[in-house]
Order: structure tokens, then sequence, then C-alpha cells
């Protein structure tokens, strides 16, 4: 299996996506793929994904689309810890303009590009956007641009190939842009969900995000087989090829190399953050209950056990010495 999906939205891309995460996992088992990447407009189902990803035996791969302030799209994939940090601050600023309708200064790119691969966001990228309107200087620049901060290794012009109109001469105006600068291509089919008769509802969801009626719905954005991309880029096997270039340097995994630990709580003298936890409860359970009887120390045994096995004894400690928690016994 050489080609692997790199562009795909879920249900969290509000008015966009039609599948759920694990829909899209399912689908891509089915199919073969050793990896997956989400890339929805927002981080929500981002860890979610990845660990129904993990329990299917397909890597997931952490990443978005982001619309800049022109209303171009690019998709960035983290590649480390440090770049899913770098995403993370990115859908952050973009917040910070509007929360419905994110956008990002390009500016903020340059800044937060380590640990990042950058696909050029296909038709609704500034790429395509500007060798179709015959801008080509402005589109040499960019991608001059865009490889200059991400690494020449780490930037990728992307092709679609979703039978909607004026697609042919974009990604021919593309191709051509790519071998002049001698930058890698890559085939994405930009899924927003994980089967073809899904597609009606997707048109529903866009119309209803709208307001209006769409007459010309498309059902070929779904998760395609790679049997079904290497007959729609036939004549560009590197840009398959690629797609598991791309996955390899996406080592970060979201779900176990996040690596964050909650700040150690202060506790009295002489004792642990679980020793500690550990005294509270059974305290409170004194109260409560008038002694610690056998069923009562059984079940804090069991969630000592739990909280211990998540390594979670400083979280917990501080919410039970919290008067005004309701977790409090």
């Amino acid at each position: 299996m050489t080609y692997v999906e790199l562009h795909a939205k879920s249900f969290y891309s509000f008015g966009l996506g039609a599948s759920h995460g694990h829909e899209l996992l399912a689908k891509a088992a089915e199919l073969g793929m050793s990896a997956l990447a989400l890339t929805d407009t927002n981080l929500c189902g981002a860890l979610e994904f990845a660990r129904l990803a993990n329990s299917l035996a397909v890597r997931p791969i952490t990443g978005g689309e982001l619309t800049l302030s022109d209303g171009s799209r690019i998709v960035l994939l983290a590649k480390t810890r440090a770049g899913y940090a770098n995403l993370s601050r990115l859908f952050t600023r973009a917040n910070e303009v509007d929360r419905r309708e994110p956008r990002l200064d390009p500016s903020d790119l340059s800044a937060h590009a380590e640990g990042l691969i950058l696909l050029s966001g296909g038709r609704d990228g500034a790429l395509a956007q500007l060798v179709l309107a015959g801008r080509l200087a402005e589109a040499r620049a960019l991608l001059g641009q865009y490889r200059e901060w991400y690494g020449t290794d780490s930037v990728y012009v992307e092709l679609q190939r979703n039978c909607l109109r004026g697609e042919r001469e974009r990604n021919q105006a593309l191709i051509h842009l790519a071998r002049e600068h001698d930058a890698p291509l890559i085939a994405t089919n930009d899924a927003h969900y994980h089967a073809p008769e899904r597609y009606r509802l997707q048109h529903a969801l866009v119309a209803a995000k709208h307001n209006c009626t769409l007459d010309q719905p498309n059902h070929h954005l779904y998760l395609k087989s790679e049997a079904e991309m290497a007959q729609l880029f036939a004549e560009l096997p590197e840009s398959l090829s690629n797609t598991q270039r791309v996955a390899e340097q996406c080592e970060f995994n979201l779900d176990v190399d996040l690596g964050y630990t909650l700040p150690q709580p202060l506790v009295p003298e002489g004792y642990t953050p679980d020793s500690y936890l550990r005294r509270l409860c059974e305290e409170a359970a004194a109260r409560r209950y008038g002694a610690l009887t056998r069923a009562v120390q059984a079940r804090l045994d069991k969630e000592f056990r739990l909280i211990g096995r998540h390594h979670r004894p400083g979280s917990c400690c501080s919410i039970a010495r919290s008067p005004g928690s309701p977790s409090r016994l």
C-alpha cells in the first residue's frame, strides 16, 4: 500500500464533513491504509481520532485545514510534538480573529513552522488561485516562501481530481509550477465523508450552513482506495507514493506522544500525592458513611487503582481538597 489519505474531514468540520472519525478510520482500515490524516478546520476531534486509530492499527496523523485572511486554505500536518504545538497556536490565532469564521494572517505561518508539513491546499489553496489567474510570478514567490519557512522536504504541491469544473487547467498549472521549482507533488481527495452514499448528507450540511440550495452536489469527495487514486493519477505515480513518504515523516501520535504532565500539588510534609489523596478520601468517606466499611474500602481501593493506572493522583488530590468540588466525597 503506497497511498494514504492526508486530507480528510470529519463532522468536526462543521458544515463540511459528513462522517464520524470512527467511520473514516474503519474505512481506511478496510482499504488497507497504514495511516490516515484528520485535517479538520479545528482540533476538536484530534485526540479522539488518535485513540480510535491506535485501536484499529491505523497510524493517526494530526493535522488541520486553516483558512487564511484572503479566503484561501492550507493543510498542515504535525511531524513532531513541536509541530503539534505550532498547529495549536495557529488555530488559536485564527480563532482570535473570529470564532465563527476563523481566519489566519499568513504572516503568522513563518513563526510557527517548526515540525510541520505544508500541503498547498489543492483547489482552495493560494497557489491554485494564483496560477489560474495567470499571476505566475506571485505563485512562484509564494511557493519559494513556503519552502523557505518549512524546508524543501516539507512543502508539497497538492493535486485533487474530484470531477469539478476547472480542475484540469488548475492541476496542469500546478504541475508545471512544481516541476519548474523541483517541488514534490502529492495527491489527495480532500475526503469529506467515508463512503460515496454519504454525499447526500454532506450536501444538506453545506446547504444548511450557507442557507442556500446546491444544484450540483459532488459525490466524489469520499475516502478513495489506492486503486481508484492510481487510476486518477496514472501519469503521476510519485504523487501517490509521496503520501506514504509524508506519513512516515509524521511520527507524532497525539494519543501517546503529547507528554503533558500536570504540576505536582502541594501536600503536607511526609505525604506523597497518592498517600495524601487516600487520607483525604478515607476521612471524607468516614464522615459520609460513619465508618470505613469493607464495601466502602473496596470501592476506594478500586478507584485508587484506576487513578494510579492513569497517573492522575495529583489532579484528583487537588479536586478532593477543593471545598466546592462536586466530586468531593
